[in-house]
């Protein structure tokens, strides 16, 4: 248990991005530990600045993970650790290395380092297995594009479980269950390796294999599977890649969000920081929510499958602009107890609604030089359940790209929990997504939530946001657009 101090340590480090450019952060990350203990680690920094961990300890032969801390703006880090109270310096540099030191009460010390693990695509796709030795069973697990794992599996001594984990550059993997911890390696299609369970002192093998490259999509949750096709020009339909942007449980329910985006192997103009699709879903009780919100120009098939049994539930067309094609840009598919009760489109021009006037006041962010948006969430009471309680929605940039077509900003704006009982970084409330070419921008702003929100943009800055709408629920996309001789 001691070595999770590190690990925590080592996510406050990676949280602090939160408050500075998150997504410079985000990946995998991978190394070791060293000194009177040695073993090693691996992290996933999400585009917002969250962090998971976990760390082996060869010494203590038990794996631990951590999440929640922050760093500073500068990158650097002190902290104590949960169990053993060790302390913890850490830093990074934006190349993606990690250095620091680590000490304990008991004298014990020594060093952490690591890096950023950009190879690990190739070991992508859906993986089962089994699991023998004290304990018997079967695992499915999806690794993404960047190395992320997830999955479940069910065994005799324990039931159903949830598995977390990453995968390195080399192959290696480590990740952790409600009970246990595991680390292994894939060779070719095939995956092996040990588990143990610190609780009750037993562990056993792992062995698995690829499936075959014709199961598309992803499994976002242990029952949810998403897929999406985008269907280009330049190359016809290919594949989206699902990049996993958080999720948290409030006292309102489950959300979870991510947005599928373009294989640069494909187009030109594929990147890991230019969204095509977004995507969120909301969980609460039995009633599951998925909604995709178109943010490109090609068309977009989307699929879903809940529960999943390999049989897609439903399927919709997400469609760009016009004048080539419709603007229905806003897909949404709803489930009640496990049965599928709604398949929409909604057509979506970019025009404010009529009947709205946008009255708040918010201080904004510029989040790009020259550019400055704000948004104002018209949330009901929670207390009388009736009168409108204006609240500024807080930005977090998700990421920048710059191409031949110019510069892609993304982000979005979400309530807080001071203010809300739904309000988290990880329930965002209306994504966004800018191109600009330095004299001119297009800046989208798409509705994700319930309440009426206020948009804002000021282009170029001059300390008067010149532009105002209100986002609704049946008018969900509003879009400015600028160029330094017309408004």
């Amino acid at each position: 248990m001691k070595k999770i101090l590190l690990f925590i340590l080592f996510l406050s480090y990676f949280y602090s991005i939160v408050f500075g450019a998150a997504s410079d952060y985000a990946g995998v990350y991978s190394g070791n530990i060293a000194g009177n203990d040695s073993g090693p680690w691996m992290g996933v920094v999400e585009s917002t600045g969250r962090t998971k961990m976990v760390f082996y300890s060869n010494i203590y032969q038990t794996m631990d993970g951590s999440q929640g801390y922050y760093v500073d703006s500068s990158g650097n880090l002190t902290a104590v650790s949960l169990v053993n109270r060790a302390v913890f310096s850490v830093s990074f540099d934006t190349g993606g290395n990690i250095l620091g030191t680590w000490a304990s009460p008991n004298s014990a010390s020594g060093t952490i380092s690591g890096s950023r693990q950009t190879n690990n695509s190739k070991y992508a796709g859906t993986y089962t297995g089994t699991i023998s030795g004290g304990d018997s069973g079967s695992w499915t697990i999806v690794i993404d594009s960047s190395g992320l794992i997830s999955g479940s599996g069910s065994s005799q001594n324990v039931g159903s479980f949830n598995f977390d984990g990453a995968v390195d550059n080399t192959g290696f993997l480590m990740g952790v269950t409600e009970e246990a911890g595991a680390f292994g390696s894939i060779s070719g299609n095939s995956l092996s390796g040990s588990w143990f369970d610190d609780g009750v002192s037993y562990g056993g093998t792992f062995n698995g294999t690829k499936q075959s490259e014709d199961v598309n999509g992803y499994l976002v949750t242990n029952d949810l599977w998403l897929r999406a096709v985008i269907q280009t020009e330049d190359v016809g339909a290919i594949e989206g890649i699902w990049k996993s942007g958080g999720s948290e449980t409030t006292s309102y329910g489950t959300f979870l969000w991510g947005y599928f985006y373009a294989d640069p192997s494909d187009v030109s103009w594929g990147s890991a920081d230019n969204p095509e699709i977004f995507v969120k879903v909301a969980i609460i009780g039995d009633w599951v929510n998925v909604n995709y919100f178109h943010v490109s120009v090609p068309d977009i098939d989307v699929y879903t499958d809940y529960p999943y049994d390999g049989t897609v539930d439903a399927s919709n067309t997400a469609t760009g602009p016009p004048p080539d094609h419709t603007s229905y840009r806003f897909v949404e598919h709803t489930f009640e107890n496990g049965t599928l009760t709604n398949k929409t489109v909604q057509y979506e021009d970019g025009q404010a609604p009529t009947g709205y006037s946008p009255s708040g006041s918010p201080t904004g962010y510029e989040i790009m030089s020259g550019l400055k948006m704000g948004a104002m969430i018209n949330s009901i009471s929670e207390t009388d359940f009736t009168s409108v309680v204006p609240i500024e929605g807080i930005w977090v940039k998700g990421g920048e790209v710059t191409n031949s077509y110019g510069t892609t900003v993304w982000g979005y704006f979400h309530a807080s929990s001071s203010d809300v009982r739904w309000g988290s970084s990880q329930n965002p409330d209306l994504f966004v997504k800018v191109l600009t070419g330095g004299t001119w921008a297009i800046v989208n702003y798409f509705h994700v939530s319930a309440p009426d929100i206020e948009t804002f943009c000021d282009f170029p800055t001059d300390g008067v946001f010149e532009n105002k709408a209100t986002a609704i629920l049946s008018n969900r996309f509003i879009e400015f657009r600028y160029s330094m001789d017309v408004e």
